[in-house]
């Protein structure tokens, strides 16, 4: 079911077919033991199940060498530096993609779409809330994730031009 896997020191990201799965691991030195929050992302009214294209490939390979039968070994598995989801939505494209140390995901729209039919659906999460800076906070029961104030914009003669977004 998992079409791209990314991992990060606390987190694994799984990319499906018609959702996200974010895999949270958090350690207590304290108790010598480690807890795991999953979250699940999904575009509410998505349209079908859209394709995945691997975007960038980098100059890493990655190599899963699990097991004692190596016919079982999956080697030599390219590298990406984004996910595109074509036609999420009449229009709307889903690419995800790193920056730094954070996941990072965006919309492309068309012109003509409708971006105030983009919602999200999140499931793991035990409560849902705004900060005074238009953040998302999302509470799990080993934390907290933060999600940064949306930011929209089109290009309009080769410049970014702001567009007023919020969660």
């Amino acid at each position: 079911e998992v079409e791209f896997l990314a991992r990060g020191r606390q987190c694994t990201l799984l990319l499906q077919r018609g959702e996200a799965v974010l895999v949270l691991r958090t350690s207590s030195r304290k108790h010598r033991a480690t807890s795991t929050a999953t979250l699940r992302m999904k575009l509410e009214g998505a349209t079908g199940c859209p394709t995945a294209e691997a975007l960038r490939e980098l100059p890493g390979q990655v190599n899963y060498l699990l097991g004692d039968d190596p016919a079982q070994w999956r080697t030599s598995i390219p590298t990406y530096a984004q996910v595109r989801y074509a036609g999420v939505r009449p229009g709307v494209d889903l690419v995800y993609y790193g920056s730094g140390r954070q996941l990072e995901y965006d919309f492309i729209l068309q012109p003509q779409a409708r971006p105030e039919e983009i919602r999200l659906h999140l499931d793991g999460a035990e409560r849902l809330e705004l900060d005074e800076t238009g953040e998302l906070v999302v509470h799990l029961a080993q934390g907290n994730l933060r999600w940064h104030k949306p930011f929209a914009y089109q290009v309009i003669d080769g410049q970014r031009r702001e567009v007023p977004s919020s969660f």
